[in-house]
């Protein structure tokens, strides 16, 4: 049977690493091993869903939080426009990599497709899920402003459709007090370049 289809609520935006290649284009680079990928031909609901619903069963048992992180790149479609889809494509990389080194070896980082991710943060209240969330923009501020939406089980709620509605919910709503800056399309193309060369353990700039 195919993959149920990604519902509206996280088809809105255009999560990480790389958007599926285009007739003609080379393959996406390689990723960042940590962060779950979608195949091709649509986003990785799948794996989002066994992974979550795994993770509210145990920490039901545990009587422990575990909440729910939404995230886009604001302006990403307004950036492969302006800057190219190669520059759209280290964006994404960068994003994918920043993400499983801020969020660490215990959470989970899947790529719903676009520029859209869900972070599952283990035994993670909501006051550490909005600390978490702050990390994330402050690791990614020196290149792309980012919005993020969170939820937590069980005080939001203990289904996981619930609880990723209401992060998407929380992420729509926090971009429309930000004024309209969903649709900047600003990436700075220098901390880009320096973020990349560290990565691939160079020094950045010269």
């Amino acid at each position: 049977h195919p993959a149920p289809p990604v519902p509206r609520v996280w088809a809105r935006a255009v999560g990480c690493l790389g958007a599926l290649p285009r007739r003609g284009e080379k393959p996406t680079p390689p990723h960042p091993p940590g962060v779950r990928d979608p195949p091709p031909g649509g986003g990785n609901r799948r794996l989002l869903d066994e992974r979550l619903e795994t993770e509210l069963a145990r920490h039901g048992a545990l009587r422990r939080p575990l909440s729910v992180l939404a995230l886009d790149l604001n302006g990403f479609k307004g950036i492969n426009d302006s800057y190219g889809h190669a520059a759209g494509d280290r964006l994404l990389a960068h994003v994918g990599t920043t993400l499983t080194r801020v969020v660490g070896d215990r959470a989970t980082v899947v790529r719903q497709g676009g520029d859209e991710f869900c972070v599952l943060a283990p035994e993670t209240g909501p006051r550490e899920a909005a600390a978490l969330a702050d990390a994330i923009r402050a690791a990614l501020a020196p290149v792309v402003q980012t919005g993020i939406g969170t939820a937590t089980f069980p005080v939001d709620g203990g289904e996981a459709e619930g609880l990723l509605e209401l992060a998407d919910a929380r992420l729509t709503a926090q971009k429309a007090d930000q004024r309209g800056l969903s649709a900047l399309a600003a990436i700075d193309l220098d901390e880009l370049d320096h973020a990349s060369a560290l990565a691939a353990g160079g020094t950045g700039r010269h």
